[in-house]
């Protein structure tokens, strides 16, 4: 029993007996099957049926395979369609350079019956568990987005709230300095609840960034000098607030080289508020969070580190929107989208960002390209 039953499969193939062989052999297996005799009515069909699957001759009029595939390639609806080269055998570099181009797999002529079908089974089959990790991963970050953004808006409208009616039923029995503290409270509730709204903005703006989009070079332009004063601004600001919101009051060790960076300064500002406000959340409460800026040939090297909870191989590696790690051990505010924006921001400025933990330290480095070496 055939177990892609019914999968669209596409042969282009300017050869009518190789063509016809190839549709006769995989129609009884089950197949739909579609054929083209050039590249450029192999394209048309493509957009026409949407295969599942193309089976493409490299040498072809009109059009060659090599321009098929990158076609689909540099197309966002069928870039992901498995694709695979007909070759003869003795055409060794065809096969490389179809390889390299971006072809799942290649079948060399003449053709046997079993390996065509060995072929385009495993194709499919492999496309398959991709199409379910992939809708396993969408169906993660739906729960986690919808479990997190609960509490990330829930939380400081309740704070604010709170505050509100107490001061509403009972404000004659607070004195000035406890009107002014819940003020204070509430302020950093709303500068809390601003900060999500933004992230969940500009995340979405910078999944959807084109550079043909006028807001393109407010994102990849622009430079600006860092300084000492400039980083302890940003400190003193995400510090304070931690102090308010999470009780933690964390001291810092700055040592920076001024230079002047090649990225916008709305840009890098975003960029370290989220990491330091990551590296307090992280931190033990009790060690300075420390920053070191270096000039490095031509780029420039920023690196937060702070004490606390490691932050392990397999984090690293799934640095991702809404995603928080071990959020059921500890409780954590934020959407987990602060990485991700800030990764994000980095490279769309020839930038990047990596991290190194190491016997309870977590390091964060941010490097990015110095204005005169542009």
């Amino acid at each position: 029993m055939n177990e892609f039953l019914n999968a669209k499969i596409l042969v282009i193939e300017d050869e009518e007996s190789i063509r016809e062989n190839i549709i006769e052999m995989l129609s009884i297996c089950g197949y739909q099957m579609s054929s083209a005799k050039d590249g450029m009515e192999g394209i048309s069909q493509i957009m026409l049926i949407q295969p599942d699957l193309i089976l493409c001759d490299i040498m072809m009029p009109k059009m060659d395979g090599y321009k098929v595939l990158q076609t689909l390639r540099n197309s966002a609806t069928h870039a992901n369609i498995p694709f695979i080269f007909l070759t003869s055998l003795s055409e060794t570099a065809k096969i490389r350079k179809g390889m390299m181009t971006g072809a799942d797999d290649y079948i060399t002529k003449p053709f046997k019956f079993p390996d065509i079908i060995a072929a385009v089974e495993n194709r499919l089959s492999r496309e398959r568990k991709r199409k379910e990790e992939l809708s396993d991963l969408i169906l993660q970050y739906r729960r986690n987005s919808h479990k997190i953004s609960s509490h990330e808006y829930n939380t400081p409208f309740g704070s604010i709230l709170g505050f509100l009616y107490l001061l509403k039923e009972n404000i004659s029995e607070f004195n000035e300095e406890e009107t002014l503290s819940m003020l204070e409270m509430m302020i950093v509730s709303c500068r809390r609840l601003k900060n999500t709204l933004d992230n969940s903005h500009l995340y979405s703006l910078l999944t959807q960034l084109d550079p043909k989009d006028t807001m393109y070079r407010q994102y990849t332009e622009g430079h600006f000098s860092v300084c000492d004063e400039w980083i302890s601004e940003i400190c003193q600001t995400v510090g304070h607030e931690s102090k308010i919101n999470l009780d933690l009051s964390v001291s810092f060790n700055i040592t920076i080289q001024n230079a002047e960076l090649s990225i916008a300064e709305a840009n890098f500002r975003k960029v370290v508020m989220e990491l330091v406000d990551n590296a307090i959340k992280f931190s033990n409460g009790t060690s300075p969070v420390h920053l070191v800026g270096l000039m490095l040939k031509d780029k420039y090297s920023l690196t937060i580190t702070d004490r606390g909870r490691e932050f392990k191989e397999d984090h690293i590696k799934a640095i991702a929107p809404y995603v928080q790690f071990e959020r059921e051990k500890y409780e954590q505010q934020g959407l987990g989208l602060g990485l991700w924006i800030s990764n994000k921001l980095l490279q769309l400025n020839n930038g990047r960002l990596t991290v190194s933990s190491l016997e309870g330290f977590t390091s964060v480095t941010v490097e990015v390209p110095l204005v005169y070496f542009q």
